[in-house]
């Protein structure tokens, strides 16, 4: 299941790729078949659609993951949180994971895709994912994360823009962390659908919460600014030790 879920693929997928009825035969050292996404289309565990078809999922950029932190829920559920980082020298789009939680074996007892909270994420800059399973498994002691897509920026996604965040502060406000700021556009172009999302990080990087805003009925002029609001809920017992933000907007034609 490992190696299926490292490359992005269902594991019948792999197993009728390589003619095996039964992945616990496997032997060490075993040549593996590892179908493309344009031969296996179904195999992905999900994507973008166009219409009604599922668009190939390309090989994944190598990026990092980072911060991955569990929380249990009061309901017996467990949160999955962490952060990807775009190590790359150039920005990327449509960033997607699958979420694994493992027993002290290293079996997958529960897995779920899940899409990193940014539409653009620009070169050495970080964001959040998150992936709630309602009733956490028995026997699960840990989690692992294995990227599914991650693009550098296309035709389809080349509208979005990065926004400059100025004149950030964040502090207690109740049981919450109130986060606000001023958004810049030093683009030339006008944007809409302004995004923002801010993450809360424990003193030793891990993801303790975040939230997302989209600010649909706004829209951002060249050379303007825009003043946001966020109240965030952490998770854990730690004190949250860092905050980072990241904005982004679509080009107005």
């Amino acid at each position: 299941m490992g190696i299926a879920l490292e490359y992005g693929l269902t594991l019948p997928v792999l197993q009728a790729a390589n003619d095996i009825d039964n992945p616990q035969y496997l032997r060490v050292g075993q040549s593996l078949i590892i179908p493309t996404a344009q031969e296996t289309p179904e195999a992905v565990f999900s994507g973008p659609l166009a219409g009604n078809l599922i668009l190939p999922t390309p090989t994944p950029l190598p990026l990092g993951i980072e911060g991955v932190a569990l929380y249990g829920t009061p309901l017996g559920g467990v949160w999955a949180m962490g952060s990807v980082v775009n190590t790359s020298e150039q920005p990327v789009s449509n960033l997607q994971l699958q979420v694994v939680l493992l027993d002290g074996q290293g079996n997958s007892l529960a897995s779920s895709s899940v899409l990193a909270a940014a539409d653009y994420l620009a070169p050495g800059a970080r964001a959040p994912f998150a992936q709630l399973f309602p009733q956490a498994p028995s026997g699960f002691t840990d989690v692992r994360v294995f990227w599914i897509r991650a693009e550098p920026i296309t035709a389809i996604t080349l509208g979005f823009v990065p926004l400059t965040v100025q004149n950030m502060l964040w502090g207690v406000s109740g049981p919450q962390y109130r986060v606000s700021g001023e958004l810049h556009n030093t683009s030339s172009y006008a944007l809409a659908r302004i995004s923002v999302t801010a993450t809360l990080y424990a003193a030793d990087g891990q993801v303790m919460g975040y939230r997302k805003l989209v600010l649909s009925q706004q829209t951002l002029s060249a050379g303007s600014a825009l003043s946001f609001e966020l109240l965030l809920t952490p998770q854990g017992a730690a004190v949250p030790a860092d905050v980072d933000i990241i904005a982004w907007g679509s080009r107005v034609e």
